[in-house]
């Protein structure tokens, strides 16, 4: 899939998404993190097999889905 934005980012990146029309939320049983703060994440306590529902809302949806499925598919960057 081709992606191009008009900062040029890849959708791999977390500055991409963060240019997206869309709120992202992470929610860990009962507790929510904004995606767009990183003390909000770490509060969460996320840890290697924790599974999180994701809650997008916005003019970018679809795209915003898309780029952190690949995000997580592609592990980050990061070899395994």
């Amino acid at each position: 899939m081709y992606w191009a934005c008009i900062h040029g980012q890849q959708p791999n990146s977390w500055h991409y998404l963060k240019n997206l029309k869309v709120k992202l939320k992470f929610k860990k049983n009962d507790q929510v993190a904004n995606c767009k703060s990183i003390m909000s994440l770490i509060v969460l306590g996320v840890t290697k097999g924790t599974v999180l529902d994701l809650m997008i809302s916005g003019g970018d949806e679809l795209e915003a889905r898309d780029a952190i499925m690949e995000l997580f598919n592609n592990r980050f960057g990061e070899s395994e």
